[in-house]
């Protein structure tokens, strides 16, 4: 079996926590103002970013792109799986890299 890409998230710190905050308050806005359970609204964000990710490869199937990505479907969705269940399981507050900067000394 051959191994799934990996998503490199390793990039911009501030990218990666800007995009989560705004998820976040998408979220946290969708729960308030329909009242669906989480596991709901996850499931929806979940189809939504599936949607984009379908309207990024079909676009960049049909038409040359400086970035140089190539979309292999089946590849990419299992990165992408591989990614959702990394981030979604817990930490361990022992490992200090992950922990939320509170204050300074």
């Amino acid at each position: 079996m051959r191994e799934p890409r990996r998503i490199e998230v390793d990039g911009d710190p501030d990218v990666q926590g800007e995009l989560q905050q705004t998820l976040l308050t998408i979220f946290c806005r969708t729960l308030d103002s329909s009242r669906l359970p989480p596991m709901t609204v996850l499931g929806m964000m979940a189809e939504a970013l599936g949607g984009v990710y379908r309207q990024a490869a079909t676009a960049h199937l049909t038409q040359p792109c400086p970035c140089g990505w190539r979309p292999m479907t089946e590849a990419d969705i299992a990165a992408l799986r591989a990614a959702v269940e990394t981030a979604a399981k817990l930490r361990t507050s022992a490992d200090l890299a992950w922990m939320e900067v509170v204050g300074r000394a």
